[in-house]
């Protein structure tokens, strides 16, 4: 190789210069070419690919963040075909392939610790398997593997790949703030569609886009419902509050207020009561643990009251208040889901154990979904699948609060208290949420995102936990009283 390099040295420099230019020319052209052929989304999508891998070679984290970012436009655009009866590589494939290999590669020469599989893993791939088992009389072998992985799988290993790619506080942060940009896009895209009416990055004309017979609209550009709006918003709002309160100087703060103020917005244009009721309840949680945040919400909430108050003959003849917040009859029946998850509670009962199968409700009702998370997958896939579902939920809390407990006394942690209660608070609203929405599987981004959050804010600690026995005796007492002094000393 040196040689080589030493005879091109010898060639005369305005040759070297020729060669070069014309191999740029050559290969713009030939790009050209491509992108104005048959071949251009062939072309286009071997390009992003290629732009991604490189990415990820460099840094791995920074890259998944920037495919993270682009998922909602590159999703069902950007596709690697490989003939028939063949799946597509999709950009999310190829970045969870990818950082796989990457991972175990780096940690066999001893560039990485590797954290590898643990409970909440195994839990989350059980319920996979009972889940996946409600598909296999309803979709063809190679339906249900790619639904499979691409819904619930490739999040679960973004999950690991974020727990093992976020090693200190700075990888942590920069993570997180990213992430703080989809919340601030999404906002920036929900308002642009409300104003204008148009809808963009969406593959198929959106059925209806308002509540009832109202002028309010329901958003479907981006995700394409405006659930997945609510749940990211829900989900991110805690992290934006949280740096808007530790920045150190008045810039930063303004940037992170601003942030804050698009998502608030944007949950408030969500125009869905069970995303504001969870958000509340959020911050409720939070504040009980976390007194900078307390006065932050005190204050917030004597701000919407001033303004509700002054303003109020008009809030109360608005649309809003009129049919998504005063509507008493839709408050009684969950805006008629009531009814259904009687149904869908009574086809559980007969078949508890493994379910009717996937998507069976829909069939024997003709509703459109149970509206309820934990109804869907009892009634798809029984205790089978519910129960390792709900493992993987619990287990992810459990070791949040071992977290919290050894603050201050392990230094291997690099999260603070703060960080954890924030945590607290958005998973709180996915539970809050699934009680009421529609089933979540389908929605990737929101499945990605979520899954991203927890390998970074719990599941890059858990493996630097010092095991104790548990201590269940206090753990009561200890959960209440915590809400007094955050600083507390561990159970014991």
């Amino acid at each position: 190789m040196t040689g080589l390099a030493t005879r091109i040295t010898q060639i005369p420099l305005p040759i070297r210069l020729g060669v070069l230019a014309s191999g740029i020319v050559g290969m713009g052209l030939a790009l050209a070419l491509l992108l104005t052929s048959p071949a251009q989304a062939a072309t286009a999508s071997f390009l992003a690919a290629l732009f991604l891998l490189v990415a990820l070679a460099v840094n791995p984290l920074g890259g998944f963040l920037i495919w993270l970012l682009s998922h909602p436009f590159t999703m069902l655009t950007v596709n690697i075909k490989l003939g028939e009866s063949v799946p597509d590589l999709s950009l999310a494939r190829i970045c969870i392939g990818f950082l796989v290999v990457l991972i175990l590669a780096q940690a066999a020469i001893g560039k990485r610790k590797l954290h590898g599989v643990t409970k909440v893993e195994i839990a989350f791939l059980l319920f996979v398997v009972g889940f996946g088992a409600s598909m296999v009389n309803v979709l063809t072998p190679a339906n249900m593997l790619q639904t499979l992985f691409d819904q619930w799988v490739a999040p679960l290993i973004a999950y690991w790949i974020v727990k093992n790619l976020v090693a200190d506080r700075r990888t942590l942060d920069r993570a997180l703030k990213i992430l703080l940009v989809i919340g601030a896009y999404s906002s920036a895209y929900m308002l642009y569609e409300l104003n204008t009416g148009n809808v963009l990055f969406l593959s198929n004309k959106p059925v209806f886009q308002f509540y009832g017979e109202t002028s309010l609209r329901i958003v479907r550009g981006l995700y394409g419902t405006t659930l997945i709006f609510g749940l990211l918003f829900n989900w991110l709002l805690p992290i934006a509050v949280h740096y808007f309160l530790k920045a150190p100087t008045l810039a930063k703060k303004a940037l992170y207020g601003a942030v804050v103020g698009l998502m608030l917005a944007g949950d408030l244009f969500t125009y869905k009561r069970t995303t504001w009721i969870a958000l509340v309840v959020s911050f409720l949680l939070m504040q009980w643990y976390y007194p900078r945040l307390r006065r932050f919400f005190i204050v917030l909430l004597v701000v919407v009251a001033g303004v509700m108050a002054f303003a109020w003959d008009r809030v109360s003849q608005s649309e809003v208040y009129t049919e998504r917040a005063a509507n008493e009859g839709d408050w009684n029946t969950a805006n008629g889901r009531t009814d259904g998850w009687t149904l869908a509670w009574e086809m559980w009962k007969e078949k508890p154990l493994f379910g009717q199968g996937y998507n069976k409700f829909d069939e024997v009702t003709g509703l459109p979904g149970e509206e309820n998370d934990y109804l869907h997958i009892l009634v798809a896939s029984g205790l089978a699948g519910f129960v390792p579902y709900m493992a993987f939920y619990i287990f992810v809390f459990a070791g949040s609060l071992q977290v919290y407990r050894q603050i201050g006394t392990n230094k291997e942690l690099f999260v603070d208290r703060e960080m954890m209660i924030v945590f607290w608070g958005l998973y709180s609203t996915y539970f809050v949420t699934a009680m009421s929405s529609s089933g979540n599987d389908g929605h990737t981004m929101a499945n990605f995102v979520f899954f991203a959050l927890m390998g970074a804010m719990v599941g890059s600690q858990m493996p630097r936990l010092v095991q104790s026995p548990p201590h269940a005796r206090g753990l009561l007492r200890w959960l209440i009283t915590a809400g007094s002094n955050p600083q507390n000393a561990p159970l014991t």
